[in-house]
């Protein structure tokens, strides 16, 4: 088993060399309720019906506790009085302006962009205080070498789609790094039916830098996702909602690298928008083993000249 993780880290390695991270996997309301399992998450605006910003976005994760030994895995805070769950992910973020067919500069739009990363992270559970901490640290690459234009322009040819035409104006390369810390505490709850929760979360790196405050609610009937682990249910399922308002300092993907600057189009620092809100909201359940779940997002303008826009995902995962 020891050598089957150790060949998964290599593809993980492996396969983002030919592939922001939007997704957060490591929420309370997308809680498994298990010290091992894997999870695929995706998101593309199709599922709004939209064609810009946050184009598409691919997570896969692994929790185990070998994990643990990850030499990534040793610089990951958490208490010593918790229980720990540690994880490794692949994250492919793509990113285009509202309108893909523009040859030359879109300007007064998004610029091309996409980010790979390898994220390792741990939650760690304090069930007594109620509360949840969770670590992650991110490395990999930012613009041209992500991937990004190869993988939109195979997928809109195999559908038969537009071309899209601008990436040659996309987000030069650069290095990626960044390290992130959320706090998650239970507020009320009742019984295993409702959970109301707040959210304090904190980036900071070259890909982005930006705090943000947040309130999570969840319905349904399901596993409380600040107590102690309970094996996995027969059938449990939920309503959550969220709403975060956060600060932003930089954003990679807007302004171009740190260490890059010779981008052919960014967002300038003066035309960032400083705050945004975003409103996540879905249904989820598990089965036995398995979890599965259809989410969607919206997000206030990003940049002055910008526009609010949404998107959908679906996740799969399995507990072993």
């Amino acid at each position: 088993m020891h050598k089957f993780f150790i060949a998964f880290y290599c593809f993980l390695l492996f396969t983002s060399l030919s592939f922001a991270q939007a997704i957060d996997n490591t929420a309370s309301y997308r809680n498994i309720n298990n010290n091992s399992y894997a999870r695929l998450h995706y998101d593309n605006d199709f599922f709004s019906a939209t064609d810009r910003y946050y184009s598409q976005g691919v997570n896969l994760e692994i929790v185990h506790p070998s994990i643990q030994k990850f030499p990534l895995s040793k610089i990951l805070l958490h208490s010593k009085n918790s229980d720990v769950k540690y994880g490794i992910a692949m994250v492919h973020d793509v990113y285009t302006p509202s309108s893909i067919r523009h040859r030359e500069i879109f300007l007064n739009d998004r610029p091309y962009s996409a980010n790979w990363m390898l994220n390792t992270f741990c939650i760690a559970l304090d069930s007594l205080g109620k509360s949840r901490t969770t670590s992650s640290f991110s490395i990999g690459v930012l613009g041209t070498v992500a991937g990004g234009a190869d993988m939109q322009t195979s997928i809109h040819r195999w559908l038969d789609n537009i071309e899209p035409l601008g990436w040659k104006h996309q987000i030069r390369s650069d290095v990626a790094i960044n390290y992130s810390m959320q706090y998650e505490r239970l507020l009320v709850s009742y019984k295993k039916l409702v959970a109301v929760s707040t959210n304090v979360n904190a980036r900071v790196g070259t890909l982005n830098d930006k705090v943000g405050v947040g309130l999570n609610v969840l319905l349904g009937y399901f596993e409380n996702p600040f107590g102690r682990i309970s094996g996995n249910p027969d059938f449990r399922f939920h309503f959550y909602g969220q709403s975060v308002v956060s600060v932003i300092g930089y954003d990679a993907n807007l302004q171009g690298g740190m260490f890059n600057r010779s981008s052919p189009y960014t967002i300038s620092s003066s035309q960032l928008s400083r705050f945004t809100l975003q409103h996540n909201y879905g249904v989820a359940f598990q089965i036995r083993r398995l979890y599965m779940e259809y989410s969607r997002g919206l997000l206030s303008k990003e940049f002055k000249t910008g526009l609010p826009h949404g998107w959908g995902g679906i996740k799969i995962g399995c507990s072993f």
